[in-house]
């Protein structure tokens, strides 16, 4: 599975140039946003500590989650890809099961959240400084805060590759594929949300699927920092898993 999964994706030119391209916008929207809040006047204390640590792990992982939507189009490519060019076909004529598809696929996604996180954490390291109010901040506190953000990005992550990976099995085209995704959280869901506080359903809001993930990336409220131990936390994680569960049995019963 392991080699597999390295003859796919590193002898894979598209792999390369999503994840230079998500990387390198992940230091570059960093970097930014680490100047904008040192030069805007009559705001700065305010924006000022946001790159301040233990703070500056959260900002950058709210900032950066939107570009995780690089990584998502390479996944929607590859998936549809490989159904069209009948390389699943092939692997299953060779004595794959379709559950071991499935797994290395979810296996990409981890890699390449994996190389999301570890670029965010370099970033809060050489962009954060110490805090104006607090100069000397704990090392425990700035180590959790790390912690706790980079937990949150990667629930993130995988929910939403593993998202893409669903979308393009069941659509099997990359442009449907791709809008799908898109579409869900900018149009779709707040129709939904609309629809449920409309007919009195407000209480179901905080647990429709962006909704929920969003709750794992906050960054300018400080008091609403990611939680592991919140439900929509729990909620989160079982649309990942969800979805990893649909694209199987979508597969199982798919014509290849």
């Amino acid at each position: 599975m392991i080699r597999l999964l390295i003859a796919k994706l590193f002898g894979y030119r598209s792999f390369h140039r999503f994840t230079l391209l998500h990387l390198g916008l992940i230091v570059l929207l960093s970097y930014a946003a680490s100047q904008l809040t040192l030069n805007i006047q009559g705001s700065v204390d305010l924006l000022h500590g946001l790159f301040a640590r233990p703070a500056v792990w959260r900002t950058i992982v709210g900032l950066s989650r939107w570009l995780l939507y690089i990584p998502a189009f390479f996944v929607i490519q590859l998936v549809c890809a490989e159904f069209e060019l009948k390389v699943v076909r092939a692997q299953v004529i060779a004595g794959l099961e379709r559950w071991q598809i499935v797994l290395s696929w979810v296996m990409q996604n981890l890699l390449l959240v994996t190389c999301g996180l570890i670029t965010t954490i370099a970033c809060g390291f050489l962009l954060g400084y110490a805090s104006i109010e607090q100069v000397d901040v704990s090392v425990a506190s700035s180590l959790l805060s790390l912690l706790r953000a980079e937990l949150g990005y990667l629930i993130y992550g995988m929910a939403l590759l593993n998202a893409a990976v669903l979308s393009g099995v069941v659509l099997r085209r990359p442009v449907p594929a791709i809008m799908l995704l898109v579409l869900w959280p900018l149009l779709l869901e707040p129709i939904l949300t609309f629809t449920l506080e409309h007919k009195q359903l407000a209480a179901v809001v905080p647990y429709l699927p962006f909704a929920s993930l969003g709750t794992l990336v906050t960054w300018h409220d400080a008091s609403a920092a990611f939680d592991p131990f919140a439900l929509t936390t729990w909620v989160a994680i079982a649309y990942g898993l969800t979805a990893v569960l649909a694209a199987w049995l979508f597969l199982e019963r798919a014509d290849l």
